[in-house]
């Protein structure tokens, strides 16, 4: 077993007007630009909620 987490499931919570699928939609480009989830360079899975 290695050090570390096998895995991170930060929970978000957003309060928008717009539409569910818009605020995936942003969330998407959100977690693709994160330099938290690139810093972990795959080595642990990350779901956000």
């Amino acid at each position: 077993m290695l050090p570390g987490y096998d895995k991170l499931e930060p929970i978000i919570r957003i309060k928008a007007d717009a539409p569910k699928e818009k605020v995936e939609e942003m969330m998407e480009k959100v977690f693709s630009h994160c330099p938290v989830i690139t810093n972990f360079g795959g080595a642990t899975q990350i779901k956000p909620k």
